[in-house]
C-alpha cells in the first residue's frame, strides 16, 4: 500500500489510501503490485476501491484508533514504549553479562616496590640459599588450595557489587511506567499476583476491559464483514436457504445477526465469583445468558443442552422402598 509517484502531490491521498475531499471517508487504495525499482522499470500501481457496485465493502483495512492528525494507518500498541522497551532490554543484558564476568575474579595480588603487574616479582621460581623459591601464583583456584606468598606480596579480594540489588527495582519501576502506557496493570503483564484478591481481581479485570475493547473493535472491523461475505456466497451458491436475502436489507441484516465470543477473565476464587453471579441474578441485575458470556466464556443455550443431555444419560436413583413395620409385626 503506497502512494503512486504521478499523485504524490494530492491532498486526499495519504500513505497509499485515497479520501473523499467532503467526507473525509476512505474510497479507493492505491496497492502497489510488483517492485520493478530495482530492475530499472517503472512500479505498477492499481486503485482498489474500498466499495463495490452494490456498495458492500471489499478491502478491510485493520488498524487501532489513530490519534495523529492526518494519520491514516493507526498506532501500533507499542508504539510509545518501543524505545523504553528497546533500553530495558540493552540494561537488562548489561546487568547480566557484568554478573558473569564478576563471577570469574577471585583475588588479586599486590606487591611493595612498584612492580609492574606484568613483571616477575623477585625470588619467583628461584632457589635462594638451598631452599626452594617462592612457586608462580597459579592461573587456576581449586577448592582448598593454598600456596605461600613472596615478601611484600599481599591478597586482597574484590568486591564488584554485582549482581546488582538495585536492578529488579529499577526494573520493576521501568515496567510499571511501560505499563501505565499499555493500560495493562503491571501484575498481569509479569503474571505474578502477591497483592490481596481485590486488588488481583482490580487489575485482571482492568486489563479484560481493555481486551474487550480491542476484540469488539475487531469484531466490527473485520470478523462481521467476512461473516457477511461467507453468508452471501454460501446463500448465492444456494448451499443456504435464505428468502429475501439479497432483495431485502433488512432481512439480509438479520441473517448476519451473529455474537462473537472470545475467552472468559481468569477466575481466581471460583466460589467467590460464583456467589457473585449469584447474587446478581437473584437481584434481577443480569441476565444468565450474559453471565455465561462474560464469566464461563460460552453460550448459554448450548450450555443447557449440554446439562439436559447429561442429565438424560445419569442413571435414575432407586425409589426408597419403605418398609411398613406395622403390617411385620
Amino acid at each position: 500500500m503506497k502512494t503512486p509517484p504521478n499523485k504524490i502531490d494530492a491532498d486526499n491521498i495519504i500513505d497509499g489510501i485515497e479520501f473523499d475531499e467532503k467526507t473525509g471517508e476512505a474510497i479507493k487504495i492505491w496497492i502497489r503490485k510488483k517492485n520493478f525499482s530495482q530492475s530499472g522499470l517503472e512500479e505498477d500501481f492499481e486503485g482498489v476501491p474500498v466499495l463495490d457496485e452494490q456498495g458492500i465493502k471489499q478491502i478491510l483495512h485493520v488498524k487501532r484508533d489513530d490519534e495523529r492528525i492526518g494519520g491514516s494507518k493507526g498506532v501500533p500498541l507499542l508504539n510509545n514504549i518501543i524505545t523504553l522497551l528497546k533500553q530495558t532490554g540493552r540494561y537488562t543484558e548489561a546487568e547480566a553479562e557484568a554478573s558473569v564476568i564478576n563471577a570469574f575474579i577471585a583475588f588479586y595480588t599486590t606487591t611493595e616496590g612498584g612492580i609492574a603487574p606484568n613483571s616477575t616479582p623477585p625470588n619467583r621460581g628461584l632457589r635462594v640459599e638451598g631452599k626452594a623459591g617462592y612457586p608462580p601464583p597459579p592461573s587456576e583456584i581449586r577448592s582448598g588450595q593454598t600456596y605461600n606468598l613472596a615478601p611484600g606480596e599481599s591478597i586482597n579480594q574484590l568486591t564488584p557489587g554485582r549482581p546488582n540489588p538495585s536492578a529488579e527495582t529499577f526494573l520493576m519501576a521501568m515496567i510499571k511506567f511501560m505499563s501505565c502506557y499499555l493500560q495493562i496493570p503491571y501484575e498481569v503483564l509479569l503474571g505474578v499476583y502477591n497483592s490481596s484478591y481485590s486488588a488481583s481481581r482490580a487489575a485482571i479485570m482492568q486489563s479484560y476491559r481493555l481486551y474487550q475493547k480491542e476484540r469488539q473493535d475487531l469484531a466490527l472491523e473485520f470478523h462481521n464483514y467476512v461473516w457477511s461475505w461467507f453468508i452471501s456466497e454460501c446463500v448465492a451458491k444456494r448451499l443456504l436457504r435464505a428468502p429475501g436475502f439479497f432483495s431485502n436489507p433488512l432481512a439480509r441484516r438479520v441473517y448476519l445477526q451473529v455474537e462473537w465470543m472470545g475467552d472468559s477473565p481468569p477466575q481466581l476464587d471460583l466460589s467467590k465469583e460464583a456467589r457473585g453471579v449469584k447474587e446478581f441474578i437473584d437481584m434481577r441485575l443480569g441476565s444468565r445468558k450474559y453471565f455465561s458470556r462474560t464469566v464461563l466464556g460460552q453460550r448459554y443455550d448450548r450450555v443447557q443442552q449440554q446439562l439436559a443431555r447429561e442429565e438424560a444419560n445419569l442413571p435414575k436413583p432407586e425409589e426408597n422402598q419403605e418398609q411398613d413395620f406395622d403390617k411385620s409385626a
